[in-house]
């Protein structure tokens, strides 16, 4: 779909749902996500877009940082399974050794 055409449908529709879409621009395509930015800053809305940007920047860096806490508390407690079998596993008896 041209440039044009998007930029018709977003003429029409409330500044609340282009901010929204803005959210969301990383699944549009080129030409919608261009129409929308000319959409925006036509509606004088470019400052708010520039917020949602940078929320959606901090949430990416936070959900990129919860896998790395993920794998070390994994492999916290692995190792103190470890421990805990290297201390009591020797015992007679344990385990079924």
């Amino acid at each position: 779909m041209p440039t044009s055409e998007f930029a018709k449908e977003y003429e029409q529709r409330p500044d609340k749902e282009l901010l929204e879409l803005w959210s969301q621009r990383s699944e549009l395509l080129p030409n919608a996500a261009s129409a929308l930015l000319t959409a925006l800053q036509t509606r004088g809305l470019r400052h708010e877009a520039d917020l949602i940007t940078a929320e959606h920047a901090e949430s990416e860096e936070e959900q990129a940082k919860r896998p790395r806490y993920w794998a070390w508390l994994g492999w916290l407690v692995f190792i103190l399974f470890l421990l805990l079998l290297a201390i009591v596993g020797p015992q007679k008896g344990h385990f079924g050794w």
